[in-house]
């Protein structure tokens, strides 16, 4: 009778050790549906019940916000951050509802370009077309073919044609009291 004890502890070690590696190796691969990923989490869970090797709920619950995908890594670190504890059904559930609202936003978003999905490209000066004349070479305050919109007031002689930086009087004026003062050494 020992012998056959043994026997089916061995058997059953030797099954609790890849029913274990499985559940810890497990990953969602990206396009897999959250339901599916939970039923073989599930299954393997059950099994190991099964051979009286039974996981806490604590190492469920890690170990498959562990196998998520990177598109749900927003949702991991929200639902890691919860003080009041993680029981595995609600994070389940929150699984399914956040797999739909994400199934929703890219139905919506129907092949456009989204910062979700890791396509979303922003727009560079080769893309945007020129206010002024429509060339997509350039913007409008490089627009070789546009007169300034705003006149260039210079706001030390409040001559038109010039800002102060290039202002002839500021240099004069510069220059003249320069002079002065070294005169006055």
């Amino acid at each position: 009778m020992e012998c056959v004890e043994k026997t089916f502890r061995a058997k059953d070690f030797r099954e609790q050790t890849v029913f274990e590696k499985q559940f810890s190796h497990s990953e969602m691969k990206e396009g897999t549906s959250v339901d599916q990923h939970l039923k073989l989490m599930k299954d393997i869970t059950y099994k190991l019940a099964a051979i009286r090797a039974p996981l806490c709920e604590d190492d469920q619950v890690v170990t498959l916000l562990g196998s998520l995908p990177r598109s749900f890594a927003a949702l991991v670190t929200a639902i890691g951050a919860r003080a009041d504890g993680n029981r595995l059904d609600n994070v389940q559930q929150v699984l399914m509802h956040e797999e739909i609202k994400q199934s929703e936003l890219s139905a919506q978003l129907s092949g456009a370009d989204s910062a979700l999905t890791g396509t979303f490209r922003r727009n560079t000066l080769r893309d945007r077309p020129c206010f002024g004349c429509g060339n997509v070479a350039h913007i409008r305050r490089y627009c070789p073919s546009d007169s300034p919109r705003y006149p260039s007031i210079c706001f030390g002689c409040s001559d038109v044609g010039h800002i102060l930086r290039h202002c002839p009087r500021k240099r004069e004026w510069h220059n003249a009291t320069k002079a002065e003062n070294e005169e006055s050494r």
